[in-house]
């Protein structure tokens, strides 16, 4: 079960303004990027770039080359900072999701026209996708062929016994 969001942090580009909005009745905190030092921005920033360039290697031990997968997404990451975009949703070599995996093996097409094809859809559309019995069913049984390779000529521990 998902546990409740018990918080919202929108910002602000523009004036420098997070909040921090509580589910409940009392007041939000809020700080402005101009109330700080410049060293702390620095600080904020190089943090920032630690982990959204981070996040994008997350999953890199599930791959044939881990290194190289991680070295590569974090790559793209940097690239599309450096292009001054903050999100992409196809950055050069992203690895295709397992929704998109699992609805193009539905469907029998080509991973990339299924990219393009969720690309396309709206919050609500992608949540019904997700939450489709057939592509849950699918997911599992890609998860599943994962594992398998992921344990091929590894010891268990009821080897001994």
């Amino acid at each position: 079960m998902a546990k409740a969001a018990i918080m919202k942090k929108p910002y602000d580009v523009e004036t420098g303004e997070i909040r921090f909005v509580f589910e409940d009745d009392g007041e939000d905190l809020v700080l402005n990027l101009s109330e700080l030092s410049e060293k702390m921005c620095v600080n904020l920033a190089l943090h920032g770039i630690s982990q959204k360039a981070g996040d994008s290697g997350a999953g890199a031990s599930r791959e044939d080359d881990p290194i190289g997968y991680a070295r590569e997404m974090v790559g793209a990451t940097l690239d599309t900072l450096r292009a001054d975009v903050w999100t992409t949703r196809t950055p050069g070599g992203v690895r295709i999701t397992l929704l998109v995996e699992a609805c193009a093996r539905i469907r029998e097409c080509s991973v990339e026209d299924m990219q393009e094809f969720v690309d396309g859809l709206d919050d609500a559309q992608r949540k019904k996708l997700n939450a489709d019995a057939k592509v849950k069913t699918v997911v599992a049984e890609i998860k599943l062929e994962r594992a398998k390779k992921a344990s091929e000529g590894q010891t268990s521990i009821l080897d001994s016994m």
